[in-house]
């Protein structure tokens, strides 16, 4: 009869190890997608561990197979759009400074 409940035990430990696994794999996966998003610039980089950790429960709710296929699918060449027409690729900081204060005065 002892047998039998260490056994018990010893499994249920062993599902709740291997629950326990499967959701840090998850978050890791989550926490690896946030950063490839951020890389392709489709959101921003998180700036504190809170934004951080917001960011990745928004993505554990999420099928991240379906996820990860979507950002393989856009691999990065989502345009975002252009300012006036033209190219943003000649668009400095210093440029935008001086458009803005130049407007003022």
């Amino acid at each position: 009869m002892e047998v039998k409940n260490l056994l018990k035990t010893a499994s249920a430990k062993m599902l709740q190890l291997n629950k326990a696994n499967k959701e840090h794999e998850k978050r890791a996966r989550a926490t690896q997608l946030i950063y490839k998003q951020a890389e392709l610039g489709y959101v921003e980089v998180p700036r504190t561990y809170n934004e951080l950790q917001q960011k990745v429960a928004s993505l554990m709710n999420q099928d991240l197979t379906v996820v990860e296929k979507a950002i393989e699918i856009t691999g990065g060449e989502i345009s975002l759009g252009t300012l006036e027409g033209g190219s943003s690729d000649n668009i400095t900081p210093e440029a935008v400074f001086v458009n803005a204060i130049s407007d003022q005065f």
